[in-house]
């Protein structure tokens, strides 16, 4: 859920819309227009900035150190946030991307089963 505390009256929500269902898109409208917010639907950011892209993976979040990603996720974020002149807020919706952005190792449910086991 679209959290509208953290957006302010005015300001642009940057987001990809082939990325969120036109019911969600109907919800974030019904949940911030009284705010005042506006959308803007912009290309995917992640996928121009992650060249070696895996496939979608079907798995659990799990923090991944410095060592393996090579860039801290302040910085991507900070490089993202160069790329929107006018954005105030990005949505971005896609697990991979958010992993990526976030540094975090995307592993199976079947992994996480086993280790719970």
């Amino acid at each position: 859920m679209l959290a509208p505390k953290n957006l302010e009256d005015g300001m642009v929500l940057g987001f990809d819309p082939w990325l969120i269902t036109p019911q969600q898109y109907k919800s974030f409208y019904k949940t911030l227009s009284p705010q005042d917010i506006q959308f803007l639907g912009i290309e995917n950011p992640i996928d121009g900035l992650w060249k070696d892209q895996p496939s979608p993976p079907q798995s659990f979040a799990q923090p991944h150190t410095l060592e393996f990603t090579g860039e801290s996720s302040t910085d991507k974020r900070q490089k993202i946030a160069g790329q929107f002149k006018g954005v105030n807020r990005l949505l971005i919706t896609s697990l991979d991307s958010i992993a990526w952005l976030f540094n975090h190792e995307l592993r199976s449910l079947q992994e996480k089963r086993e280790e719970i086991r």
